[in-house]
């Protein structure tokens, strides 16, 4: 009988506790208001101002031979062209800084726009007038945060109270640059306020770098030979941009691969070829000086040489035929 009592004391304790709670707080209910609107505020003023991030991805196919495919095509063993790439290694080749670096230099990357904002600034990627070219790519100097204007009736580009013309090589305070007219740029966006934009110089290797980390380059599974590239950015069309720059760069740095390699085993097989005609040339004028000097007449040593000499000439013949088909390849290659 003693233990429904102790619950129906433990009951009646929490709900006074929770009724003194209660009117401890209920007074300070403005407060709670108050806070409740600062953070609905708050958060309103973040998702209205925040630089909203998109993700941009793109898929590569990594073509291999086909398992068996040497044993029933006689001519696989003379492709040399044609060997099954790794997954891993492809992976490796897209990450490496060297194509990055081209793909920033390709797209001009290490200058880029920026459009001023009343709170925050944006990229101006697609609403800039102008792209800015710089001539040594190498040896830039940074610079941060350059102010100018664009007279587009007279095609000029203003810094620092300079006016500088378009699709041509100038010598300004922050090196030697071109401007060019922006493919994405459409009057009707153009922001009437002066000095809306300005640009920065920054160093190819440091851009290249911090794409890098923005890009993830990963194969979709482990038995699949496609890779998977995303990138995420605040501007999609120069995710974009970036992704298919960095295919072109990567495609064609295996075409000059494979054409070093072409290259070179053409030579090699034509160094063959020379060396072996010379060959036979020098057994068949020691052949002839040695009969002429021994004045051989007998018929059947000379039917037997003959012979011999046409088998000697036939495995040279089928050793040449077998260095052409793999010249033939290396042409039509």
């Amino acid at each position: 009988m003693r233990q429904p009592t102790k619950n129906i004391e433990l009951e009646e304790s929490e709900e006074v506790s929770l009724g003194d709670l209660l009117y401890k707080f209920l007074p300070y209910w403005p407060f709670f208001v108050l806070l409740l609107l600062l953070s609905l505020s708050g958060a309103w003023l973040y998702l209205r101002y925040k630089m909203p991030v998109y993700q941009t991805t793109a898929t590569l196919l990594i073509k291999g031979d086909k398992k068996g495919a040497g044993a029933l095509d006689p001519l696989g063993a003379f492709d040399l062209f044609g060997g099954e790439k790794s997954v891993e290694n492809e992976v490796v080749v897209l990450q490496s800084k060297t194509l990055m670096q081209e793909v920033v230099k390709n797209l001009h990357l290490y200058a880029p726009v920026t459009a001023k904002g009343r709170v925050l600034n944006s990229s101006a990627y697609l609403i800039s007038p102008i792209v800015i070219v710089a001539k040594d790519t190498d040896s830039l100097d940074r610079a941060e945060k350059i102010p100018f204007e664009f007279n587009e009736a007279a095609q000029t580009i203003s810094i620092d109270n300079q006016a500088y013309p378009l699709y041509q090589w100038v010598n300004t305070p922050y090196g030697i640059l071109k401007f060019l007219p922006n493919k994405y740029y459409k009057p009707a966006k153009k922001i009437s306020s002066d000095n809306d934009f300005y640009f920065s110089l920054k160093s190819v290797k440091n851009t290249a770098n911090t794409i890098l980390g923005q890009i993830k380059i990963l194969p979709s599974s482990q038995q699949s030979t496609v890779i998977d590239l995303n990138i995420e950015g605040e501007v999609p069309k120069r995710g974009e941009d970036i992704l298919n720059e960095l295919l072109k760069v990567y495609n064609h740095a295996a075409i000059l691969d494979k054409n070093v390699l072409a290259a070179n085993t053409l030579k090699f097989v034509e160094d063959r070829l020379s060396y072996v005609e010379n060959e036979l040339d020098s057994v068949e004028g020691s052949l002839q000086k040695y009969k002429a000097q021994n004045k051989i007449t007998d018929i059947s040593a000379q039917g037997q040489i003959y012979l011999q000499t046409v088998a000697a000439n036939d495995r040279q013949i089928s050793d040449i035929n077998m260095q052409l088909a793999v010249l033939d390849q290396v042409q039509n290659y």
